[in-house]
Formats: structure tokens, sequence, C-alpha cells
């Protein structure tokens, strides 16, 4: 059987202090570092940051802003949210592209279980609208 540990990306769900959270993490860690830092602007919850990290080699996503989404969050019987991501939706989301990040947002907004087809083709260098 594959090791899914290695798979396995925690993503943390702040109401609006992700960022300082983050930064407060990495400075408890030795080798820890920020991965990635986007702003995704225009969500029906805001701007909001997503934040790639890694605590001592593990990787995580803190992501800030409003209120729960479909989007693939599920949250389990504890309370806890948890949202099951493709690996893909890492690649896609680090893109520079502003108009290819917000198409894939808008496609992901519309979902409740992530269609990583749906996500590839939104994704794909089609003409803006």
């Amino acid at each position: 059987m594959k090791d899914l540990s290695s798979n396995i990306v925690p993503h943390l769900w702040f109401v609006s202090n992700a960022r300082e959270a983050v930064r407060f993490y990495i400075s408890l860690f030795m080798d820890s570092k920020i991965v990635s830092e986007t702003m995704n602007s225009g969500t029906p919850s805001g701007d909001t940051d997503i934040i790639t990290f890694e605590l001592h080699g593990q990787r995580f996503m803190a992501i800030n802003g409003g209120e729960e989404q479909a989007c693939g969050w599920l949250k389990d019987r504890f309370g806890i949210a948890w949202q099951i991501v493709p690996e893909i939706m890492d690649e896609m989301m680090a893109t520079n592209d502003r108009v290819k990040l917000s198409r894939v947002t808008e496609a992901m907004l519309r979902m409740v279980k992530l269609n990583i087809q749906q996500l590839v083709d939104a994704g794909n260098d089609l003409p803006s609208k």
C-alpha cells in the first residue's frame, strides 16, 4: 500500500489572520518556511490569502477568510473543517496568471465535490471572458 503521509497536506482555515498565524508557526520550528503566498481577490468571502508553508518538512496550507464554502470542504464529527484537494490544485493555485487563477477559482466555487477534469479545463489557456 502506498504511504499516504507524504501526500496529505493539512489545510488550516483562519477567519482573518492566516498570515500572522503562519509567521508565528514558522518561528517556532527549525527548518520551517513559507513556500508560497497567493492573494485571491473577488471570492464570495472577499479577498483570500492562501499560504503554503512547511513546518520541519511537513507541508501545510493556510487559508484566510469568511465562511466555509463548498469547494471540497467538509466538517468532521469533531467540528474540524477539512478540505479534500487533488494534488494538481497546488499547481493550478500557484500560477502567476491571474486570469487562469480566476477561472480555476470560479469553477471550484461552483463545486461541492471537486471535479479534477473541470478544474483542469478551467485552467487551460482558453480566451478569458
